[in-house]
């Protein structure tokens, strides 16, 4: 069993407009112009905090145009060398 002093951070989510079904997540700030704020998901670790709890892993979340089935944006998330 691990006690750390480091807890995690809310995970915001926002909508896109109409009838598009993306998704953007993110610890601060706010989401993309135009999005709608929705519940928050949970709570991770932020990056600066990698190396103070153990076993934590480092996930980026990478933008793309034009990779949708409908030619729109969208975002994923995955490991640094898994890109």
């Amino acid at each position: 069993m691990f006690y750390e002093d480091n807890g995690p951070t809310p995970l915001h989510r926002y909508k896109a407009p109409g009838a598009q079904r993306a998704n953007f997540v993110t610890t601060g700030g706010v989401g993309p112009t135009g999005w709608s704020n929705q519940s928050d998901l949970g709570a991770v670790y932020v990056p600066q905090q990698a190396g103070s709890v153990p076993q934590l892993m480092l996930i980026y979340q990478y933008h793309c145009t034009s990779c949708t089935a409908g030619g729109g944006e969208g975002y994923y998330f995955t490991q640094p060398t898994a890109r």
